[in-house]
């Protein structure tokens, strides 16, 4: 939850004696009323310690302190540890080549696609923050640089779902999420759409101009969206398949691998900045 959101739970509901968030990469260390917030920012900088003092089973006080961990020095078993899986030799071989590079939106067109392909869906969707790996350079491609893109060992899943649906999924996710997950193109996609804003920026229709709305699609994602999204689907189904084992399939199979990075999904708030074929849509 974000800052604002748990500091506006605080001021709403004061039943509550300490509020430990997260996910939002914010750090805090504060009071509100009587409650007592705190989060430890992102990256393992920090570590929350939350002491909390009792007399005859009664709490008479809290203290939250974030501590930076760079006052510890390492743990030597630990990196040693690091320093063997980093160096292992199965993960670090090539298992195929990269034809051109490929920044975040690429990296999207090669996932929604192979998940897609792999499901026989008709369309597939991939999460924004699921893809941990802003970038890949050109050239030779290891099952360590493509566990880096996807280290959550995610499975796909499938639904069948109407356009209105997908819809709904995608204006959800823009217009909702913690802060720094909202008002952004979170869900890529193979099919094209473009989300059409209302005058405060927030989705008020999604376009897509490949879809018919008198259709149900075959739709694969990550499990990731169907356990988090809120949308409604037929048929959701958990298919055995991981998005890492279809990467380092494809690149043996396929390299060198090639995929796009002009983006397929967009946001536009007038005609201006629409393109021609969202006008017309839009207008008819």
């Amino acid at each position: 939850m974000s800052r604002a959101k748990d500091f506006d739970f605080a001021e709403r509901c004061n039943d509550y004696d300490l509020i430990i968030g997260g996910h939002s990469h914010d750090t805090v260390d504060t009071i509100i009323g009587r409650t007592v917030i705190g989060q430890t920012g992102a990256r393992m900088h920090m570590v929350g310690a939350t002491r909390i003092r009792m007399r005859n089973n009664e709490v008479i006080g809290i203290d939250y302190e974030n501590i930076p961990l760079d006052r510890y020095g390492g743990d030597a078993g630990y990196a040693a540890r690091v320093a063997r899986i980093e160096g292992d030799p199965e993960l670090n071989a090539s298992v195929g080549t990269l034809a051109s590079d490929l920044n975040r939106t690429g990296i999207a067109d090669m996932l929604t696609t192979l998940i897609a392909d792999a499901a026989d869906a008709d369309v597939g969707f991939y999460h924004y923050g699921g893809i941990r790996l802003l970038n890949m350079a050109a050239g030779e491609v290891s099952k360590a640089k493509l566990f880096n893109i996807a280290p959550f060992l995610s499975h796909i899943c499938t639904a069948e779902m109407t356009p209105a649906q997908m819809r709904a999924m995608i204006i959800a996710k823009y217009n909702g999420g913690i802060s720094k997950e909202s008002h952004r193109i979170d869900l890529f996609s193979t099919t094209p759409y473009t989300v059409v804003l209302d005058d405060k920026g927030d989705a008020a229709d999604v376009i897509f101009p490949r879809l018919r709305e008198d259709r149900t699609y075959k739709v694969a994602m990550a499990d990731y969206i169907g356990r988090k999204y809120r949308f409604e689907a037929k048929g959701l189904t958990r298919l055995p398949m991981r998005v890492f084992d279809l990467l380092v399939d494809h690149f043996r199979e396929h390299s060198p691998v090639a995929f796009s990075n002009e983006p397929k999904q967009s946001a536009a708030k007038t005609s201006e900045n629409m393109p021609g074929w969202l006008v017309t849509a839009v207008n008819t």
